[in-house]
Parts: C-alpha cells; structure tokens; sequence
C-alpha cells in the first residue's frame, strides 16, 4: 500500500500516459475520465478473471 500522496502521483502519471497516447480523456463539464474508444471500434470490458 502506497501512502496517499504517491498514490495521487502514481494516478495522475497513468491518467497524463492515457491521454497522451490518446486512450483516456476528460469531460471538463463532469470531471470525468474515460476510455477514449476509436470510431467503429466497439469496446467490451473483459471477463473477470480472463486476462
């Protein structure tokens, strides 16, 4: 377990990769982050336990 400090920095670094690389974004009006799906490429979360 991280403290909590480290564990906000190791969130934002993902969260900045994601968007970086385009496959998280933000709503601003919500504060929501999301995955950003390509056009006409469906997403569907996998099966707990297949991965």
């Amino acid at each position: 377990e991280f403290p909590a400090e480290e564990a906000e920095r190791q969130v934002d670094t993902a969260v900045n990769w994601g968007r970086y690389a385009e496959i998280l974004a933000y709503e601003d009006n919500t504060g929501t982050i999301y995955l950003e799906v390509g056009e006409g490429i469906p997403y569907t979360l996998p099966q707990r336990g297949a991965l």
